[in-house]
């Protein structure tokens, strides 16, 4: 079982927590990691890009010249795409570009992320009854003053009974 110290706001040793072997000591499985980094980086993206197709461009519909008879190609409209002014054969129209992770494997990413961080020794906890009353000032401060890698999960949760 994998032990962590506990540190208070002023980065003193307060205690050492016992972490549960389910959660901290499990094998990283990177193929997990990568679908969920994935997934989250898919999720930042825009996805705005747009253009006009050729029912939205401002113009008339009428027939450029007749059918048959004068020499020229036919054509049905003067805002087709082979056009100057026309609209976009297959344009690019806004979309979500975010990606489904089932739950269980989400979950499973997390624990392993945990377990890496429990084995490198870069995981930190510290101790709720340090903060009086909820400070950004004080958790900036102590962020800050971390020492570690960024960037940091920060979790902030009541002890259970």
């Amino acid at each position: 079982m994998a032990v962590a110290q506990v540190v208070d706001i002023n980065k003193k040793k307060v205690g050492e927590v016992d972490l549960n072997d389910a959660v901290f000591g499990l094998e990283v499985k990177p193929a997990i990691l990568h679908e969920i980094v994935r997934m989250q980086r898919a999720a930042k993206r825009g996805g705005n890009a747009c253009t006009k197709t050729r029912v939205e461009v401002s113009g008339s519909g009428k027939k450029p010249w007749r059918q048959k008879g004068t020499g020229r190609a036919r054509q049905g409209t003067i805002r087709a795409p082979q056009f100057a002014g026309g609209g976009v054969a297959f344009p690019p129209s806004p979309r979500s570009f975010e990606l489904k992770v089932n739950k269980k494997a989400a979950r499973a990413a997390l624990r392993a992320s945990l377990s890496d961080h429990a084995a490198a020794g870069t995981l930190g906890l510290v101790a709720a009854d340090s903060f009086d009353e909820p400070s950004t000032k004080k958790a900036a401060e102590l962020l800050r003053g971390w020492g570690g890698e960024l960037p940091v999960l920060v979790v902030a949760e009541e002890p259970r009974p």
